[in-house]
């Protein structure tokens, strides 16, 4: 797969948005509010689901993993956990990627915003080879950035707003690419609290005194050790259930994609030509090895190891990219106030009136 083609010029080519945050963080619902902004706004957006076990999503991606793998069947198979039949389909998914690069160039310049929703496993797209062959391939094609989902109600607390920030910059240095930091569940959390602590050490310091653990020593240190990176840190509050601070974090976006031109797209071009450009060859070849790693640990138990191997080969070329419609989902409340509501036996879990026959 060649994911070294020549790098985006500087036109009207959509911005593809990776969508990276912890579990329960509600990145997908983030994912489904910002198609139904891109939609209010007049702006195309095409999506991409890249998390094999969901189980469902709020909204109808146009190029959906599951569609292509098979994940309870990859474990049943391969004898694996979830997080490694994650993994693996992860790594099946990206030998096929040029293949989604190709659909994705067809219809740039009809499109918007390109939207990837990883896993809530984070460190399993963002430290695996088959995630830096995803990202390489997409900062490589089209103008890209990372948006970082942070719960916004778990991170009022200092320990554990400081553990999302060493994993933001982490990915930032990892994959190279510009970050918006955005600080989801608005609505319930306070967003400007978390907002001071990235410019107001002392206030920081505050609220670490009032958590006394082993942890709050580790914060303390780590918050210098930042200081330089929340300097550039872009963050935007928005509240996924009904789109408050929508504005903020489109304005975020077009930063990030005037970053990406202005400092990080140098950068790719000035590796492409030097020796870093090997750096992909050898995720390449860590993939390969994680493959065969991985099915022949599973496959240990099995009188045939090499037909399981030239399985798993085979299934690289059965699979195949489908694309879909998309389609969000706008959440709807009915609520009942039928005087019935107020007698628990005569209604239903709609608050409708249940009538008896006699």
């Amino acid at each position: 797969m060649d994911i070294e083609g020549s790098l985006p010029a500087k036109s009207t080519k959509p911005l593809c948005l990776i969508v990276i945050g912890m579990a329960g963080s509600g990145k997908t619902t983030f994912v489904n509010q910002l198609i139904l902004q891109c939609d209010a706004r007049k702006k195309k957006s095409y999506t991409i689901n890249l998390d094999p076990g969901v189980f469902n999503t709020p909204y109808r991606p146009n190029i959906d993993i599951r569609n292509t793998i098979n994940y309870k069947e990859m474990m049943k198979t391969y004898k694996l956990g979830p997080n490694g039949a994650i993994l693996t389909s992860l790594n099946l998914f990206s030998t096929k990627f040029d293949e989604v690069l190709g659909i994705l160039e067809k219809k740039a310049e009809s499109l918007d915003y390109i939207i990837v929703d990883t896993p809530g496993q984070i460190e399993l797209f963002t430290w695996s080879a088959s995630g830096m062959i995803i990202a390489s391939a997409l900062a490589s094609t089209l103008p890209c950035a990372i948006v970082y989902v942070l719960d916004g109600e778990r991170c009022s607390n200092p320990n554990t707003f400081m553990s999302n920030m060493i994993f933001c910059c982490s990915i930032m240095y990892k994959l190279k690419l510009p970050v918006l930091t955005v600080i989801n569940k608005a609505d319930v959390s306070d967003t400007a609290k978390i907002k001071q602590w990235t410019t107001d050490y002392d206030a920081y310091l505050e609220a670490l005194s009032k958590e006394e653990t082993y942890l709050s020593d580790l914060s303390k240190s780590m918050c210098l050790s930042l200081d330089e990176f929340y300097k550039d840190l872009d963050m935007a509050p928005f509240g996924s259930l009904d789109g408050f601070g929508a504005d903020g974090v489109f304005n975020g976006f077009e930063k990030c994609r005037k970053d990406y031109f202005e400092i990080f797209l140098p950068d790719l071009q000035k590796k492409k030509q030097g020796k870093e450009s090997k750096v992909v060859e050898r995720e390449l070849e860590k993939f390969k090895k994680d493959v065969e790693t991985t099915v022949k640990q599973n496959a240990k138990d099995s009188p045939d190891i090499n037909t399981i191997i030239d399985k798993t080969k085979a299934s690289l070329f059965d699979l195949k990219i489908c694309e879909q419609s998309q389609e969000a989902q706008q959440k709807i409340c009915l609520l009942y106030t039928s005087d019935a509501a107020d007698d628990l036996l005569c209604v239903d879990l709609g608050g409708r009136r249940i009538i008896k026959k006699k």
